[in-house]
């Protein structure tokens, strides 16, 4: 699997460049001290673990998002027999709502 660091004051540009190509971004940070990795053993390395996960279709930060386009989300549901639908515009708030 691919992975790369980068510089946290350049992470948002990275990011915003690999959602763009379709790419799946995992967020990992410190989760220990390089004091607490040491007691584990002098060669240590700190442990990381993955806080979150960005993929083009669920990121809704203005940052990393196209504002010269739409940017829809939908969610469907099924009761009795009958659907709704509902779709919003997260860079315009447009909600729109089929029952």
């Amino acid at each position: 699997m691919p992975m790369c660091g980068i510089p946290f004051h350049a992470a948002d540009s990275y990011i915003t460049r690999l959602l763009k190509q379709g790419h799946k971004v995992a967020i990992c940070e410190q989760v220990e001290t390089p004091e607490q990795a040491q007691k584990r053993g002098p060669k240590s390395i700190v442990r990381r673990d993955v806080v979150r996960i960005l993929t083009p279709g669920t990121v809704m930060e203005e940052t990393f998002l196209d504002s010269e386009q739409n940017n829809f989300y939908a969610a469907l549901a099924h009761d009795k027999g009958a659907f709704s639908i509902a779709f919003i515009d997260i860079s315009t708030e447009r909600f729109l709502l089929k029952m």
